[in-house]
């Protein structure tokens, strides 16, 4: 703890900005921009499917880098040119500057970059680094035996050997060229050997198992806890039990850990209850 705060502002966009947004979501995601390394914000994405990229290779070993301030670091008049590019080689003539113009308008931040909250950013950022950032480090880690994937702006390697000094000071090296900068406290190394991986919210194990950490798992007995007094929200409990429920539904029940199943047939029991409830309050005692 370095007994700082950091503020950040999230903008929070009216009827009509997130219509707009919605429409500008579409269009970004009709444009085929190669994603491959992305597994965030994307249809059909998911920690554990991030997560899977890496497993299915047998990773051994895993790099974490997280991105200062990711939203912060994009560049709007890069940003416009990509997508000009993108439109122009694929026989769509649109002005460069109306798409800065756009940006500037509509996606801005305040004081640089895109607007954290805004509904578009997320799809936004996947192809400023998409164009940026992925390529170079793809081209660094096919070389090497490593497996790349991003998720938002966690940066996930893997191999099924040891990630040296040189290796992993080569990827950091390559991240600040592409111009984005790294906030290394976030940043781990770990080594399955002598204990699991935190990579996106799940802890993985040697043998391959994913699992939800234990202290998360507490957290959540409390937030159930207080759901049942009464207290609380249900949105924040259910958001909060979605990693263990895609989970169950990954390695189904036979490959949660007692903790886990605990708590999610709690939950279940909770909803259940829940739902009763609302059914007397329809059609009465």
């Amino acid at each position: 703890m370095t007994g700082k705060t950091k503020w950040r502002i999230i903008y929070a966009p009216n009827a009509p900005m997130r219509a707009l947004h919605r429409q500008l979501i579409t269009f970004l995601r009709s444009l085929g921009v190669d994603l491959s390394s992305a597994t965030a914000f994307l249809p059909g994405s998911s920690p554990l499917g991030n997560i899977k990229r890496h497993t299915d290779h047998g990773g051994k070993y895993y790099l974490v880098i997280d991105l200062r301030g990711a939203y912060e670091q994009v560049n709007i008049s890069e940003l416009a040119f990509l997508l000009w590019k993108e439109l122009w080689d694929n026989g769509k003539m649109e002005d460069c500057e109306d798409i800065q113009s756009f940006l500037e308008l509509y996606c801005r931040s305040r004081e640089m970059g895109l607007a954290t909250g805004a509904p578009a950013a997320p799809d936004l950022f996947n192809i400023y680094a998409g164009f940026k950032l992925d390529p170079i480090l793809r081209s660094a880690c096919v070389s090497r035996g490593i497996t790349y994937t991003r998720y938002g702006d966690d940066l996930v390697f893997s191999s099924c050997g040891p990630m040296g000094v040189y290796k992993r000071g080569v990827l950091f090296r390559r991240v600040r060229e592409a111009g984005f900068e790294i906030n290394y406290l976030k940043c781990k190394y770990f080594d399955l050997a002598l204990g699991p991986a935190l990579v996106t919210g799940y802890r993985i194990y040697e043998d391959g198992r994913v699992a939800v950490p234990s202290d998360y798992i507490k957290a959540l007995r409390v937030l159930l806890y207080e759901a049942k007094q009464g207290k609380g929200s249900f949105e924040v409990l259910a958001g909060k039990m979605s990693p263990l429920v895609a989970l169950s539904r990954s390695v189904f029940w036979e490959g949660l850990t007692m903790n886990e199943r605990r708590i999610l047939g709690d939950f279940r029991r909770y909803l259940r209850g829940e739902h009763r409830k609302k059914k007397k309050e329809e059609y009465g005692d």
